[in-house]
């Protein structure tokens, strides 16, 4: 086996602290957000007016707690990073896309073949360190996956905050064009039955540390039948483990990170990594090679590329990989 990439330096930003106060913060913004609207007109008149001279950072924040405020999501969406996978992820080349997997209004079938069989459900997805969940709101309602979507982060708060998101449609991925206009025009947003008929059953979020995981078996939420998950979804994840100072017989965590994800996608599914701290090369290298050759690369998400001091590169890259 190949020698592994090396490592990054320790940072801030591989610390479950760190990630815990940014979204205790940004609970905290949006429960403030949420009890200036319920407040009469007259009161949050006054209240405008009593911090008409505040800075103006907080109010950034409470504007866009809901979107791309979240560091695992605004660095890579300078680079249209979650756009590119779901279009990755919903074209006609991707092997579990939903034009292939969703039974056609003419077709007797229940399912698509894949694999080698009838599929009996929708594709199952999981995303690592989900963060807002903006990610799995992005494919179920504009991606037009309908299956069980499960996100899972190690921070409670993250937990708390996606699950809040996604009561109140909170994200702009949970709500399509259409959606924003009838908000415009003073109309009520889609009740949840509704949403639901329309776009699969609600997303699940659970709090679940990769690392020091429980027995599968004592997970109410992992698909034991199935043999894991269809598509395994990790923007940005491995970065931050990757800047983890801590180790484990004296092997910085991220060597364990690889092996440990794997046995989340079941035999023929899908892993898509997507990092803006490795190259791809490197990414093939922690997965392919951490993996004792159990992942194989499928694809590769494309990105604009540029030049430097004589060499190529880009700021972002994600690769799928496929368990043999």
């Amino acid at each position: 086996m190949a020698d592994q990439p090396t490592h990054l330096p320790p940072s801030e930003l591989g610390t479950k602290e760190y990630w815990e106060t940014f979204y205790a913060r940004t609970l905290s913004h949006l429960s403030t957000r949420a009890s200036e609207t319920s407040k009469p007109a007259h009161q949050a008149s006054n209240r405008e007016n009593e911090n008409s001279g505040e800075e103006d950072a907080d109010s950034d924040a409470d504007s866009d707690a809901d979107d791309d405020s979240d560091p695992g999501t605004s660095w890579f969406s300078e680079h249209n990073a979650p756009e590119k996978v779901l279009d990755f992820l919903t074209s006609d080349d991707f092997p579990l896309a939903p034009a292939k997997t969703l039974p056609s209004s003419t077709s007797t079938s229940t399912g698509a073949k894949w694999n080698g069989k009838v599929l009996d459900d929708q594709p199952k997805l999981l995303d690592l360190g989900t963060g807002n969940g903006s990610m799995l709101a992005l494919l179920r309602k504009k991606g037009g996956y309908t299956g069980e979507m499960v996100g899972v982060d190690y921070s409670r708060q993250s937990v708390e905050l996606a699950r809040e998101l996604q009561k109140a449609r909170g994200h702009s991925a949970y709500r399509t064009d259409s959606d924003e206009s009838e908000d415009e025009d003073g109309n009520a947003p889609q009740s949840e039955s509704q949403t639901e008929k329309e776009g699969g059953t609600q997303i699940r979020f659970e709090e679940y540390d990769i690392l020091s995981p429980p027995p599968q078996e004592r997970l109410n939420w992992f698909p034991q039948a199935n043999g894991g998950f269809d598509i395994v979804l990790d923007k940005g994840t491995f970065d931050a483990i990757s800047l983890s100072e801590e180790t484990v017989a004296e092997k910085r965590v991220c060597e364990r990170y690889p092996p440990v994800v794997v046995g989340l996608v079941r035999r023929g599914g899908f892993l898509v990594v997507t990092s803006c701290n490795w190259t791809e090369e490197e990414i093939v290298r922690w997965f392919v090679d951490g993996t004792r050759g159990e992942l194989s690369i499928w694809g590769r998400v494309e990105y604009p590329r540029f030049r430097f001091g004589g060499k190529e590169g880009q700021g972002v890259c994600t690769v799928c990989f496929q368990r043999s």
